[in-house]
């Protein structure tokens, strides 16, 4: 029964936990703990050479302790001696294990291996020092000073402990583990003095309990600081408790084996947990994700206590006043500016790199004009600066807390005790009416019944019904504050003294604090506070104490019930277990859930459940940030999205958690809330880490779009349905009431916002892509376009690295057929006009712009058609290099073309003339077979037979004159206005829309699509346009372009692609400056998206085969936020983290990640912190002002 619970959905009818690898892990884990952080990852036979040289450090040690141990020195002395002979052995071997790892297994080049890896994963890393960056890799001064600090401090305290003899009974009993005693305490010195920053970097997807990673100066000195306040609290205090001072002795030996095996991170876990237990009781407010941060406020805490102490022999008005404004001052955000700004010094002077600051704010161009008109609109200075000035408002608030503080204390502590007390019951009434009133206020908005009521009530009044509540509030609790503090002054049962000066001031830290910070949360604790003062007679400091336990671990509990309901509630009626006597388990499981539940609540930590059965267990204390890193994650091609929208959520935020807003007056705990953001199919999780009445921080991850997972898509549409039957407004039909979702979640829809986010469109292209009407007005659009791209990026002339295009005359006769030459020559009239209106506005003198004069045409006669095509012809001789086996040698040089005077030429003469060939050569040339062939490649080799210059019949042959020569084509009367633009246009398109081709192949939607992910059919003349890049981008960029023409006008269902040049211009004008069309998840695609493109068009295939449209228009849309249940979460991320890292089940189909529509396991489990869950967006710790 037991090897079937652990193998909850596992394939294998049996899952051991221990195999041999892991076994071999565990030992590998337990040498590398002696060896003080060098890092045996193999047998020593894998690598003999460098294994036996750690050893050394693993031998070294323990036997240097052992000769010390014998020498009659001072303890001091001897801690030198064995200090600088660790850490030279160190530096000796590791270089010697270093060199020998570069000449045997690392490449040659500037790269290295890192120090401690001998396995197969490779951290390469360019090193400037040998030993110094191998020992000591450059970090900032700041960093350098706190891991010296806390290094000594360590071995001080080791050494203290290594110098206690004065254990008594243990003396004399123990005398003879004298030695043991020093081989075990100076291996703890050694780990203590080893340079944990020489640890190489770990692979998120390697991680592991005791990784390098996982083991920094600041978890040792936790552990080695709380070992030492232990030993000290029990020879102090407890002199005779010799067997705990033995526990605490030897677990300090214990350190090198117990930093391997995991005691580090739940040790600072422990020790963070009862910091923000004790800040939390004390003083109300505990900032989560920075560690320097958390040691600021608790230095301004203590020295506003100390004020608040020191004016305890004043009046009572001075020291309520006081408390009033160190109490806002505490809540509002100046300490996380001083912070930011002192962090940013510290950069500047301490670092070399490169400090990010945050960009100015854009600036408008105001013309002088507009800026006179506006002068006179400008207030008066004293004016703008009462009313309009942070600073002024700032301190009016000051003195309005501190005035209505001291007024209070003053007034209540000049009437009896009696009317006092009475005073203080109808506050506490008075606070208790305010609080329904404010619950009824969110619950109109936020409940689904509600929101089915016919009749509706303005958004408007609901946020100045709650701006008025919140006001009030924060009235009330000043005035039930100074009557109740008045109250412990004025008892006659009080007795003065420094204890008690010292935990009132302290209260009234806590008491003022949270009331400026959150009134909602503070009405909890205040009421209790109030009716224990009241009715038990207590002081209120100490009510206030008490209170302050109470309501975290109330709403605790309760989520913890709602949880626990839930898991159990899917589990009866959805079973998923292969388990056959999981009702048997839950039955006996029930009292140890139940004890799990009260631990949980007095602890307030997680309660999961072990390996998605029903038995419940008590996590770890910890605090409430669980396992979060507060790093950037982003990963995964969809991750832009996330980022859009989280730029687009910030500015909505100051809205959505305002004061007067409904998810401020929500939250029970002033932050600590989970939400889910549901817009379109973006799913993400908003963790709002503290809240204020000025300020909150909060943590965003986006979550996977992927429809393929059936586990994430199937809760996905199971929230979308509770959220769509959340905000229906009729009630649902009886046919789709037992298709509806069981009542107990963990989720609640909320309510429905605003924000300004893409909205994407997707259109089946099986009806546009198939229709050769479709296919024609793309085909037209892209000439167009492509004339288009081509004269905004040459203006009209080519440049001479694009005049070596490799298609034959022929194959641009037909091309040419299709010139837009009516929309040619508006663009070249706009091109002149620009020319000629260089500078309209007279910004630079005439004679510094240069004009350049056209030289005037030579009076040579006209060049024939048969000269232009010989022109071109012998620029693709020299350009391609052409190998012919029909003759024997290619020109070299151009040779000079003479036509006959006074006869009809033949076609044979035709093409002597134009390919420069003499007699001999000529008679072995087969014109007509090579006259039927284009450029082709022959055994691999570019090869170029020439191809028909043009379809020429014999008896139409014009007369042939040097001077003047007539082409029989479509260009008769135009040839001559053909020009290098033409052509360069022409060979473009007939590289994308005619070459490439087969004899039974044709443009189709394969193709479309093709070109327009930049793959144009195979070609020679392909391979020279790829190898421009400059013009392959531009001829992407139209045809991407065209496509998005011709679909457009076929869905209009205009078969015309314009009438006018001047309506196709603006059309392509529009396209340009408000669209960007290509292919998804490029960085192009990226960048467009974060600086907010109005419009998105992309071209994909989906699974099935079939083309698809899609658009992304940014516009306003309706977000749903869903409150999550923040205990579900804590125990799902728990119970991930207990299976994935101390029972490594990391099977794929666990039944811990199964979906469970009721709890959202999956999305859940998708939303821990890597490397434990996979989000492909993660934001860190962002701190928005209110």
């Amino acid at each position: 029964m037991l090897s079937g619970l652990f193998s909850y959905g596992r394939p294998e009818d049996v899952a051991p936990f221990i195999t041999d690898d892991k076994l071999h892990f565990v030992l590998s884990r337990w040498l590398q703990s002696w060896l003080g952080g060098v890092y045996i990852r193999r047998a020593l036979s894998a690598h003999i050479k460098v294994n036996v040289l750690q050893v050394a450090v693993f031998l070294v040690p323990p036997g240097l302790g052992a000769g010390l141990s014998v020498v009659d020195f001072e303890l001091h002395v001897k801690a030198v001696v064995f200090g600088f002979s660790v850490v030279a052995l160190v530096v000796v071997l590791q270089s010697i294990v270093f060199l020998l790892r570069r000449n045997h297994l690392a490449p040659r080049r500037g790269t290295r291996k890192s120090i401690d890896d001998t396995d197969t994963h490779v951290t390469n890393k360019l090193f400037s020092s040998l030993l110094l960056d191998m020992l000591f890799p450059p970090k900032r001064l700041l960093d350098e000073t706190i891991g010296l600090s806390l290094t000594f401090c360590m071995a001080g305290l080791v050494m203290q402990l290594l110098s206690d003899r004065d254990l008594g009974a243990y003396a004399s009993t123990y005398a003879n583990c004298d030695i043991v005693e020093n081989v075990l305490g100076w291996t703890v010195y050694a780990t203590a003095q080893y340079p944990m920053s020489a640890r190489s970097p770990v692979d998120v997807n390697t991680w592991r309990v005791g990784a390098p990673t996982a083991l920094d100066d600041v978890q040792r000195a936790v552990y080695v600081t709380g070992l030492a306040g232990l030993d000290w609290i029990f020879k102090t205090v407890v002199p005779s408790a010799l067997t705990a001072r033995l526990v605490v002795r030897y677990c300090l030996f214990a350190t090198p084996v117990l930093l391997n095996f995991g005691v580090l991170p739940p040790t600072t876990a422990l020790f963070e947990y009862l910091v923000e237990q004790a800040l939390g009781i004390g003083f109300g407010h505990v900032p989560c994700e920075d560690a320097f941060l958390l040691l600021m406020y608790a230095v301004a805490y203590a020295v506003a206590t100390g004020l608040i102490a020191a004016s305890t022999s004043a009046p009572l008005p001075v020291s309520l006043g006081l408390a009033a404004a160190l109490g806002r001052w505490l809540a509002s955000s100046r300490i996380r500016s001083w912070n930011e700004t002192l962090t940013r010094e510290i950069l500047m002077t301490t670092s070399t790199k490169v400090v990010p600051f945050s960009p100015d704010h854009e600036r408008t161009m105001v013309s002088e004009a507009d800026l006179k008109g506006s002068m006179g609109d400008v207030p008066e200075l004293w004016r703008y600066t009462l009313f309009d000035s942070d600073r002024v408002l700032s301190a009016l608030r000051y003195a309005f807390v501190m005035t209505l503080s001291a007024g209070a204390g003053a007034g209540f502590a000049s009437i009896s005790d009696s009317d006092r007390d009475q005073c203080g019951s109808y506050l506490l009434e008075l606070l208790l009416g305010l609080w329904v009133v404010v619950q009824l206020r969110v619950l109109i908005p936020t409940s689904a019944r509600v929101r089915r009521w016919s009749c509706y009530i303005p958004d408007g009044l609901l946020n100045a019904v709650g701006w008025l509540l919140d006001r009030l509030l924060r009235v009330v609790l000043l005035l039930l504050l100074g009557c109740f503090f008045a109250r412990d002054a004025m008892s006659a049962t009080c007795a003065w003294t420094p204890c008690t000066a010292a935990y009132s001031s302290i209260a009234m830290v806590h008491a003022y604090t949270i009331c400026q910070r959150h009134p909602c949360r503070a009405t909890y604790i205040m009421a209790l506070a109030g009716l224990g003062a009241l009715c038990a007679n207590l002081s209120f400091a100490i009510a206030l104490f008490l209170a302050a336990l109470v309501p975290p671990r109330f709403w605790h509990g309760l989520e913890l019930l709602q949880y626990m309901r839930v898991v159990i509630s899917s589990t009866v009626f959805e079973p998923k277990q292969r388990f056959d006597y999981w009702i048997l388990v839950t039955m006996l499981a029930t009292p140890i859930s139940l004890a799990s539940l009260l631990v949980a609540t007095v602890l307030v930590s997680p309660l999961f459940p072990f390996c998605g059965s029903t038995l419940f267990l008590a996590g770890f204390p910890r605090p409430r940030r669980f396992w979060s890193t507060y790093e950037t994650w982003h990963d995964g091609e969809d991750a832009c999205y996330y980022e859009h929208f989280f730029d687009a959520l910030t500015l909505e935020l100051p809205s959505l958690l305002a004061p007067a807003s409904v998810l401020h007056q929500r939250s029970h705990q002033g932050g600590h809330d989970i939400y889910l953001l549901r817009v379109d199919n973006f799913l993400g999780l908003l963790e709002v880490l503290e809240l204020s009445t000025d300020y909150c921080v909060v943590r965003f991850k986006g979550l996977e779009l992927q429809e393929t997972t059936s586990c994430h898509h199937l809760e996905a549409s199971k929230l979308d349905d509770v959220i769509a039957d959340a905000f229906d407004e009729a009630n649902p039909s009886e046919d789709d009431a037992p298709h509806r979702l069981p009542s107990p979640r963990t989720f609640t829809p909320l309510l429905r916002t605003p924000i300004r986010m893409y909205n994407i469109s997707t259109v089946t292209l099986v009806d546009f892509l198939d229709d050769p009407k479709c296919l024609d007005l793309i085909h037209e659009a892209f000439y167009v376009t492509l004339v288009s791209e081509l004269n905004r990026v040459t203006h009209g002339s080519v440049p001479e690295i694009w005049l070596s295009f490799p298609v034959s005359i022929s194959g641009l006769d037909f091309v040419l057929k299709e010139f837009p030459t009516l929309y040619w020559d508006y663009l070249q009239s706009k091109n002149k006009k620009q020319r000629h209106f260089q500078n309209p506005r007279d910004i630079l003198k005439a004679e510094e712009i240069p004009v350049p004069t056209p030289t005037p045409p030579s009076r040579e006669p006209r060049r024939s058609s048969l000269k232009l095509a010989t022109d071109a012809i012998l620029r693709l001789v020299t350009h391609l290099k052409p190998v012919r086996a029909s003759v024997s040698a290619a020109p070299k040089a151009r040779p000079s073309v003479r036509a006959r005077e006074e006869r009809t030429a033949s076609q044979k003469e035709r093409l002597e003339i134009a390919y420069g060939l003499n007699d001999t050569e000529a008679a072995s040339v087969d014109y007509e077979s090579l006259a039927k062939q284009r450029p082709t490649v022959v055994h691999g080799r570019r090869s170029f037979m020439w191809g028909d210059i043009e379809s020429h019949e014999e008896a139409s042959t014009p007369f042939v004159n040097p001077g003047v020569a007539v082409r029989a084509s479509f260009l008769k009367d135009r040839w001559n206005k053909v020009t290098e633009f033409h052509l360069l246009a022409a060979s473009c398109f007939a590289i994308v829309e005619t070459l490439g081709f087969g004899v039974h192949e044709k443009r189709g939607p394969s193709h479309i699509f093709d070109c327009f992910q930049g793959h144009f059919p195979r070609s020679l003349e392909n391979d020279w346009l790829q190898a421009n890049t400059t013009l392959y981008d531009v001829v992407v960029r139209a045809y991407r372009l065209a496509v998005k023409m011709g679909l457009d006008k076929f869905a209009q269902g205009d078969t015309d692609l314009y009438d006018t040049p001047d309506e196709l211009e603006a059309t392509i004008q529009h396209y340009q400056s408000k669209w960007h069309i290509g292919p998804r998840h490029t960085a192009t695609w990226k960048y467009y998206i974060t600086t907010n493109r109005p419009n998105l068009f992309a071209l994909t295939k989906n699974a099935n085969g079939q083309y698809m449209s899609n658009v992304y228009t940014l516009g306003r849309q309706d977000a749903t936020l869903v409150a999550l249940n923040r205990a579900a979460c804590e125990g799902t991320w728990h119970g991930l983290a207990l299976e994935l890292l101390y029972m490594t089940n990391d099977d794929d189909e666990r039944f811990s990640i199964q979906s469970n529509a009721q709890l959202l396991r999956n999305l859940l489990v998708q939303s821990a912190d890597p490397p434990l869950g996979y989000p492909i967006y993660c934001t860190g710790a962002v701190f928005i002002k209110l």
